[in-house]
């Protein structure tokens, strides 16, 4: 029955990873490899999102409407629906509106079966009562959604103002602006990254003015959640990795695992954005620095050499990283 509509990012991830954790994948395969958003392929992606079922209904709906087209003899507008066919098994037409507009118009011009209307005396009494109900269900069903719409409407003017704040680095406010939106704004994944993240850089800066007041009792804070700013982070990206395969929000829940002490969750989350994107260095940066904070020498080591083999490198973690490998931080 497929994934779910706007899943495809997500299911595309998990099974990137799945395949680069095996070992199968080349060395070009790794090189190459990126987090896309779409499928590339209109049809590959409706039967992923939505299930065999309605691939096959989308491709009888196809079926009819080119067949209409013939036998009326559209040659022009047969011409533009197979174009767009076309460019739909090498792109994503179907999730820019005005593609998919243009390709509803497409669609209703292929009808073998409709109706012209010359004159309106030809209309009797009981079709036009008909039609008259037909404009009022209309008309309501428009104002109904209009009606439940308008709130997100309102959310995404209230996120354009806000971000303002996250482009200056003030985290903490934006977390306190971005609260509110979330139930609107939660199938975004722009907001969501901006959401989590801030969150996470919030809860981060709270531990280190912790820190600078009382570092003994900092160092005492439990394994679990020593932080609920860096708990709804990682809330904010588990719900954004339902709609994104993007390795950053991995990255930032492993950082959040880490403050919070809770060293083995950040390791599989680490090593998770590693496999989706194996050609990303920073993952592995972090891995390192994880490894050295838990005292975990061979491994610290070991994922310094592939910090190493890694381009580009910049100077900064490549001095650490050679640091690391020649156990001038460790024993």
């Amino acid at each position: 029955m497929g994934v779910g509509l706007g899943h495809f990012p997500s299911a595309y991830g998990e099974a990137q990873a799945e395949y680069f954790a095996s070992g199968k994948a080349s060395e070009t395969e790794e090189y190459v490899a990126g987090n896309p958003e779409y499928g590339f392929n209109e049809f590959l992606q409706i039967a992923i999102e939505s299930g065999v079922i309605s691939l096959c209904l989308f491709i009888a709906m196809l079926f009819f409407a080119i067949k209409g087209l013939i036998k009326k003899k559209q040659n022009g507008i047969l011409g533009s629906l197979v174009a767009l066919l076309v460019f739909a098994c090498f792109s994503y037409p179907f999730s820019i509106l005005p593609f998919a507009i243009l390709f509803v118009f497409l669609l209703s011009m292929g009808n073998a079966n409709r109706t012209q209307i010359t004159q309106k005396s030809q209309i009797n009494a009981k079709r036009k009562f008909n039609f008259a109900i037909i404009r009022v269900f209309c008309v309501i069903c428009v104002l109904t959604i209009i009606y439940k719409q308008y709130p997100v409407y309102g959310a995404y003017k209230q996120w354009n103002k806000s971000r303002m704040y996250y482009q200056t680095g003030m985290y903490g406010e934006v977390a306190e602006k971005y609260e509110p939106l979330y139930p609107y704004l939660k199938d975004q994944i722009n907001f969501l990254f901006e959401y989590g993240r801030s969150l996470s850089q919030a809860g981060m800066n709270d531990g280190i003015a912790g820190l600078a007041r009382n570092e003994t009792m900092a160092q005492g804070i439990p394994r679990q959640a020593r932080n609920d700013k860096l708990v709804k982070s990682n809330e904010i990206l588990r719900q954004a990795m339902k709609i994104s395969c993007d390795p950053m929000l991995y990255n930032i829940m492993g950082r959040n695992y880490q403050a919070m002490k809770e060293y083995d969750l950040a390791e599989k989350t680490l090593l998770k954005s590693t496999q989706i994107v194996p050609n990303r260095l920073y993952p592995w940066y972090l891995l390192m620095k994880l490894y050295v904070e838990t005292g975990d020498d061979e491994k610290a080591r070991e994922t310094a050499g592939i910090v190493l083999t890694k381009e580009p490198a910049v100077r900064e973690m490549r001095e650490e990283a050679e640091k690391i490998r020649n156990y001038k931080l460790l024993g």
